[in-house]
């Protein structure tokens, strides 16, 4: 995420006590490059019930789901954004309408422009 530089302690201690709430793990922070460029690992804390293709009980995933859309909530609410250079791809898509705001719906007029039949990336970010 990108966050104003000044708020970056602030963010990192308000997602450590949301994440803790939820029993997850930070197990890496990272500024890249300058500082208001944040990142973090997080991880479920504590005993991992193993269960299902991906290793973990849906309970322990959903929870984990829920905890990354609070801190990168926050990161919008702090004046930030939640991807400063991949791009949101499909599992945060839900988040990029609050962030956008109305130039979201520029978005969508420039696409129903240039492809009129919705065959350009079909779904990807609800565009």
């Amino acid at each position: 995420m990108s966050l104003p530089a000044d708020r970056v302690l602030e963010y990192r201690r308000r997602a450590d006590q949301m994440l803790e709430a939820r029993k997850i793990k930070v197990v890496e922070y990272c500024l890249w490059s300058r500082p208001e460029f944040f990142s973090l690992l997080v991880v479920p804390d504590g005993d991992r019930r193993v269960v299902g293709r991906d290793g973990y009980d849906p309970e322990v995933r959903d929870n984990l789901a829920a905890g990354v859309d609070e801190v990168l909530t926050l990161a919008q609410d702090m004046g930030g954004i939640m991807e400063y250079c991949h791009g949101v791809g499909i599992k945060l898509h839900h988040l990029l309408g609050r962030e956008l705001g109305v130039s979201r719906d520029a978005l969508l007029d420039i696409k129903r422009a240039l492809d009129p039949a919705g065959i350009m990336n079909p779904g990807k970010l609800t565009l």
